[in-house]
């Protein structure tokens, strides 16, 4: 009896708890739809509406980066530089940046990358000569995110931006 009680009180928490994640993605979903600059992400494959709500949020206004190597390093995705006299060394990643800006774009470079022949075709031309999912998958985010500056410096969805590029 004492059992049953128990579990009645848990499944009513989970219908609790699923019902206010539902409201939460009805929100979100509602969110996107005000959001231009979002809606031009989700064109991306691989970028749904919390990805493009959370990139949008971390980048901010694009026009405060000057170049799309400036909006790379913010999210610490450009290479991390060596340097010494005449010497001149580049190695991984810097991770100098926004930490939350990185995360979302690896996540959503690694579903990209199923999805998306031009940066499949990358990403593995890179697993090929490094033979290491991570340094390709990072290397997709890297290119993601340079794709994502060009998005939305000009306001062209991600299928527009490819037929641009192949002609």
């Amino acid at each position: 009896m004492a059992d049953r009680f128990e579990l009645d009180n848990y499944l009513r928490m989970i219908e609790s708890i699923n019902n206010r994640i539902e409201q939460t993605n009805d929100m979100v979903e509602e969110f996107v739809k005000f959001n231009p600059q979002a809606r031009l992400l989700m064109s991306v494959p691989g970028i749904d509406y919390y990805s493009a709500i959370m990139i949008t949020a971390e980048i901010g206004d694009i026009r405060r980066f000057n170049s799309r190597e400036k909006l790379t390093s913010y999210a610490g995705l450009n290479p991390s530089v060596y340097q010494s006299g005449f010497t001149l060394r580049t190695g991984h990643i810097s991770k100098q940046g926004n930490i939350n800006l990185r995360r979302i774009l690896v996540q959503c470079a690694n579903v990209s990358v199923q999805h998306d022949k031009t940066l499949s075709r990358f990403y593995h031309r890179i697993k090929k000569h490094r033979q290491k999912h991570g340094i390709a998958v990072t290397a997709a985010a890297r290119k993601l995110l340079g794709y994502i500056y060009v998005m939305l410096q000009h306001n062209i969805q991600y299928h527009a931006l490819q037929i641009h590029k192949a002609s």
